[in-house]
């Protein structure tokens, strides 16, 4: 072999090893600079898509609130994703030692009922008791006591509506189970009253439908309504007023009757509105309502029923999309679309057809003046139809489920 040639091959071969070294070097040691070590992914807070698994990117926390304990400078973020288990319903309160909120929730599918902190998003399962396909929880007494309702398996016309508290765990045990009581079968909708140690319901028959409140177990039962029209919608935002409103169709007149529950007198409140869906203040003094405009889509207006009179607001979404705050009478916050596609409302959301993408508003039902507070798209990197509305009694959070998955997350309202 030529001397030259010999020099050349051993010459690339001494460039190739001192590469491969460096190269060594550099990969194994990326991502040590300055001794700190990655804070590893997973949280679930802001899940990208449908994964929000173990391991799955977390985009940066909005700014704006306090360093979470152990992680100096982070930023606790504006809305979580309390959970990746479908919620059938959920209910917030403070505890009394340390006045820390937390949030009580049903899993639709087996019906265990788990807590978890907005503030720290630590989920604690509380009971273990198996009740399958859980259509709905309706809560009272604190978080403790809350009534389960669901289709009973094989009898795809039966409902079956369950009333429990939660059980501590017995001795030896991690987790608390259900005790409880059966309700009337076949109960159309259930509402309790604003104390939560109530209950309203409606059942039906051939002839049309009965109202009975009670004790939230079922107890000392008395009858305070009556219709032969079935299909109602009931809420209770008063102590001493009912509202029930017709089931809306985008093809026929809504109406809204409010019922004084100590005298039993039945009020028209509202008439011949198509498309007709409803949510009373907690005042009983306005109510939201939404109508069909005719031409695919809807407006939200609200109603005083002192004056009779109503007013356009600032926003378009359905009363079934907000909730009235408690602290402030004339403020309600609301998941508003930020596109509606043309659609016979509100039975297309109703049946599925259309799914909205929300934004969170804080709407002045004086003046008709709405606030953006939160572009949820944007900060959950995913489509949010915001459903069941409620918040703490102090208001620092506003909670709500995805009508996509039935995920429940919190706001944080900072007194926005």
């Amino acid at each position: 072999m030529p001397r030259k040639t010999a020099i050349a091959i051993v010459s690339i071969v001494i460039v190739l090893v001192v590469g491969g070294l460096l190269a060594f070097y550099f990969y194994a040691n990326r991502g040590q600079s300055g001794g700190a070590a990655p804070i590893s992914g997973g949280t679930g807070i802001f899940p990208s898509g449908s994964s929000g698994g173990q391991g799955s990117a977390v985009p940066p926390a909005p700014s704006g609130g306090t360093a979470p304990a152990g992680i100096p400078g982070a930023v606790a973020p504006v809305l979580k994703e309390l959970s990746q288990r479908p919620s059938a319903g959920a209910v917030a309160f403070a505890t009394s030692s340390t006045s820390a909120i937390l949030v009580h929730f049903v899993e639709r599918g087996t019906g265990n009922v788990y807590e978890v902190s907005p503030d720290t998003s630590v989920e604690t399962r509380l009971s273990n008791t198996t009740i399958p396909k859980i259509q709905e929880a309706l809560w009272a007494g604190n978080g403790n006591q809350l009534i389960v309702r669901y289709v009973k398996d094989g009898e795809s016309d039966t409902i079956e509506s369950y009333y429990a508290k939660l059980a501590a765990p017995a001795a030896g045990q991690s987790d608390g189970s259900l005790a409880g009581s059966f309700l009337t079968e076949n109960i159309a909708q259930a509402i309790t009253n604003p104390e939560q140690n109530e209950l309203f319901y409606l059942v039906t028959d051939p002839g049309g439908s009965t109202g009975i409140i009670s004790q939230i177990d079922g107890t000392k039962k008395i009858q305070v309504f009556a219709s032969p029209l079935r299909e109602w919608l009931a809420q209770w935002p008063a102590a001493n007023t009912i509202a029930l409103t017709t089931k809306p169709s985008a093809a026929v007149p809504g109406f809204m009757f409010l019922l004084n529950t100590q005298s039993g007198a039945l009020t028209r409140a509202i008439s011949n509105i198509t498309g007709l869906t409803t949510l009373v203040s907690p005042d009983a003094q306005t109510t939201l309502y939404s109508q069909n405009d005719g031409s695919g889509g809807f407006a939200l207006k609200v109603y005083s029923f002192k004056t009779g009179q109503s007013e356009d607001l600032a926003v378009t979404t359905l009363p079934e999309k907000c909730v009235w705050s408690r602290l402030h009478t004339a403020i309600v916050y609301c998941a508003v679309p930020s596109y509606i596609p043309n659609a016979a409302y509100p039975d297309a959301w109703y049946q599925g057809t259309v799914s909205f993408s929300d934004d969170i508003w804080k709407i002045d039902t004086d003046t008709g003046a709405g606030k953006l507070l939160a572009k949820l798209s944007n900060l959950a990197r995913q489509d949010i139809d915001g459903v069941n509305l409620f918040m703490d009694t102090g208001e620092h959070y506003l909670f709500f489920t995805n009508k996509n998955n039935y995920h429940l997350w919190s706001l944080r309202l900072n007194n926005q």
